[in-house]
């Protein structure tokens, strides 16, 4: 993992960091959620033609198919299926599951589909899965596909419901990236028989079970990812993730269970344990005293930098040279709680939250004990400039890089930092709520 992990969790809302660890929580691992990776490129799978009962192996997305002399196969041997399908015209494809077992790599899951052209006119789908690995779909057990709605199938896997959301690829809804899709693998197919998107089907992958902790205001999802779609969560290997509020979680983002001994989240550094009581998985989880981040509550924030926004949008201020400066020196020093507002507004959450943050700025414009700021990230200079004018706001407006988002250790938009007279971190989150009380609390 080139990144630590950079996600964090709250509750004790008003607590400054505890001198002591905690003892342990146990919540079950009761959900199952789904992993970010299987929602790339739409989550398309290409689907080819078995021709002469050969099976390619999967295409290479990055090219190198076309620098390859040959290309590996596998020899297939068809189901003995007594059921109507006359097996004529069988398409076959491979499900990304990221598969690693005695040092060999197995990235991937082959599966057949008889009477491809039929399944797909009539909008129905049956599909045989390879679990074996060995190419001979006739030694391994029909897979459980039930329909989940219209045109959709649920793939399971496993006895906790992990497994893949199916459906035939809707070329209509994403007709461009088809088109474009359609085009770039006529360059990459190498000996495969390509039957393009409208026969390809679209795959998300469900392999997280998790369960949410946390307040009412500050809660989060933390979960683990069955790795080899074993039916085991206990694995070394396995990956502990965590999700601010949302079932799709990111597995870039991740550690393996044999070292989520000390995981940072939102300022507070927590340990967690997966454990396997009768037929139920729990979640142990304890927070850690001492946090070794330098993002942490309690500690003074570090000495961050980010551009001052221009005077006005007028084209001579905008054309000049953006200035850094400090964040803290930025705020009234006299200030006894500071507000560093994170925000996109490309960001759906932030489109929520917009109203209640500019009723918290216009309230409390005069109050001589708040100040605030607010930090954009990826905006354009001159609808930051004009963010003010827009919404009848008197607010400090800077602009964040990517530097300054990595020292503040943002992971999501909107999140706001809390600050004492001292510039010590008061609080770390996303719930405009406690911005309020922290306020209330200093008058």
């Amino acid at each position: 993992m080139k990144h630590p992990l950079k996600y964090v969790f709250i509750w004790g809302m008003f607590s400054f960091l505890s001198l002591g660890a905690q003892s342990p929580t146990e919540k079950t691992l009761n959900k199952i959620g789904y992993e970010k990776s299987s929602f790339q490129s739409m989550g398309h799978i290409p689907v080819f033609e078995l021709q002469d009962a050969i099976m390619y192996e999967p295409v290479d997305l990055t090219g190198a198919d076309i620098f390859k002399v040959k290309t590996a196969f596998t020899k297939v041997i068809l189901p003995n299926d007594e059921s109507s399908y006359q097996w004529k015209s069988v398409a076959y494809g491979y499900l990304y599951r990221n598969f690693e077992i005695k040092s060999k790599k197995k990235e991937f899951l082959a599966f057949i589909i008889p009477d491809y052209l039929l399944q797909r006119t009539n909008h129905k789908l049956d599909i045989w899965v390879d679990f074996n690995d060995d190419g001979d779909f006739a030694n391994d057990p029909k897979p459980n596909l039930k329909s989940i709605g219209a045109g959709k199938w649920f793939l399971q896997l496993d006895s906790f419901g992990g497994g893949y959301n199916l459906q035939w690829f809707p070329v209509p809804q994403f007709r461009k990236f088809a088109q474009m899709n359609d085009t770039a693998m006529k360059e990459l197919i190498g000996p495969r028989h390509y039957l393009g998107s409208n026969y390809s089907l679209k795959a998300n992958r469900k392999a997280v079970l998790y369960t949410s902790i946390g307040d009412s205001l500050e809660s989060a999802l933390v979960g683990v990812l069955d790795k080899d779609f074993n039916g085991s969560f206990t694995d070394e290997n396995d990956l502990i993730l965590l999700s601010e509020s949302d079932s799709i979680f990111n597995a870039d983002n991740s550690l393996p269970l044999s070292k989520a001994n000390r995981v940072p989240w939102k300022g507070r550094d927590y340990e967690f344990n997966i454990l396997k009581s009768g037929g139920e998985y729990q979640l142990e989880f304890r927070e850690l005293g001492g946090s070794k981040n330098r993002i942490s509550i309690g500690k003074k924030l570090p000495k961050v930098k980010a551009f001052i926004t221009p005077k006005s949008t007028k084209k001579v201020d905008l054309q000049r040279k953006l200035k850094r400066r400090r964040i803290t020196k930025v705020f009234n020093k006299k200030a006894e709680v500071k507000l560093i507002y994170v925000w996109s507004a490309i960001n759906s959450d932030f489109e929520k939250d917009s109203s209640a943050l500019h009723q918290i700025l216009r309230k409390n414009a005069s109050n001589p004990k708040f100040d605030a700021l607010l930090l954009n990230f990826g905006g354009s200079i001159r609808y930051i400039t004009g963010y003010n004018s827009r919404f009848s706001l008197k607010v400090k407006q800077l602009i964040a890089d990517s530097r300054t988002i990595s020292k503040l250790s943002i992971q999501k938009m909107p999140q706001f930092i809390l600050l004492d007279r001292k510039n010590r971190i008061l609080y770390i989150g996303s719930n405009l709520q406690s911005v309020e009380d922290y306020i209330h609390r200093a008058q």
